[in-house]
């Protein structure tokens, strides 16, 4: 297993209590379980390269270029 990237984790904790008071507000357990699987979506895709890393950038399947350390997304 690899290290637990904090900033993902601040996103879900940060998502779940958004859902979990839209939740509250409304009573319907369809916006908590939504919001659930949303958080882990969103909060899956936030990456942070190391100062030693690069990522590829691919755009339409073709190269663009290498970034450098930190925050970057990947989106399917």
């Amino acid at each position: 297993m690899g290290n637990v990237n904090s900033v993902s984790t601040l996103l879900f904790v940060i998502l779940m209590i958004i859902s979990y008071s839209a939740y509250a507000t409304s009573g319907n357990f369809m916006i908590f379980a939504v919001g659930f699987l949303f958080s882990l979506l969103i909060s899956s895709a936030v990456r942070i390269a190391n100062q030693w890393e690069k990522a590829v950038v691919l755009r339409l399947g073709r190269f663009h270029g290498l970034k450098g350390p930190g925050l970057f997304f990947i989106v399917l």
